[in-house]
C-alpha cells in the first residue's frame, strides 16, 4: 500500500445511496455515531471506521456509471492499470483494465445487470467493503435480489486496484 493510500484526513465522509454525512473525527457526538451506524452498518459503527471522502465519491460514481453501461472512460480513469477483478460467472480473476471492460461488455450483451449501493465502511487495513444489492433489468422492469453482497475494494495510487465479492453477513 502506498503512502498516499495510508494517509488519513480529519474530514471523512460516510455514505449510503440516500444519505451523506460529514464527520469530524475530533468532534464525534452520539448523534454522529448513530448516523454512522445507520449508514455504514453496525460493525463499522462499532469499529469507528469511516471512508475517506475521495474514495466514497469515486465508488458512488462507479456504481452510478455501471448501471448506465457507459463504463469505458470512467474505468480507464478510476482503475489502476493492473487492477485485479473477479469474474464471478467463471470463478476466475481478471487482470488489467481491458480485461475488466471486456468482461463487462460480455455481461451487457447478455443482460442488463444492476447493482445498488446500500452502504460502505472502511476496514482497518484500508479496504472498503460496499454493501450492494444486485438485480437485472428486462422488458418488464427491474428485478432485485433479496440477497446482499459486499464488494470489497483495495486502492493503489488513488485508484481501484482490487475487488472481491463476499456474502453479506448482516443480511
Amino acid at each position: 500500500m502506498s503512502t498516499e493510500d495510508r494517509e488519513t484526513t480529519n474530514d471523512r465522509e460516510t455514505t449510503s445511496d440516500s444519505e451523506t454525512t460529514k464527520d469530524s473525527e475530533a468532534n464525534e457526538g452520539s448523534e454522529t455515531a448513530e448516523i454512522r451506524e445507520t449508514v455504514q452498518g453496525k460493525e463499522a459503527a462499532e469499529a469507528g471506521e469511516t471512508v475517506p471522502a475521495d474514495r466514497a465519491k469515486l465508488l458512488r460514481r462507479m456504481y452510478e456509471i455501471f448501471d448506465t453501461q457507459q463504463v469505458d472512460d470512467f474505468t480507464r480513469a478510476a482503475f489502476h492499470p493492473d487492477v485485479d477483478w473477479p469474474n464471478v460467472a467463471e470463478g476466475t480473476r481478471l487482470h488489467g483494465i481491458d480485461a475488466v471492460l471486456a468482461y463487462w461488455k460480455r455481461q451487457f450483451a447478455v443482460a442488463h445487470p444492476l447493482v445498488r449501493m446500500e452502504g460502505m465502511a472502511a476496514e482497518p487495513d484500508g479496504r472498503i467493503p460496499v454493501r450492494v444489492r444486485t438485480g437485472l433489468r428486462d422488458a418488464t422492469g427491474d428485478h432485485w435480489s433479496d440477497t446482499l453482497l459486499r464488494h470489497v475494494y483495495a486502492f493503489r495510487d488513488g485508484k481501484v486496484a482490487h475487488m472481491e465479492v463476499r456474502q453479506d453477513t448482516e443480511a
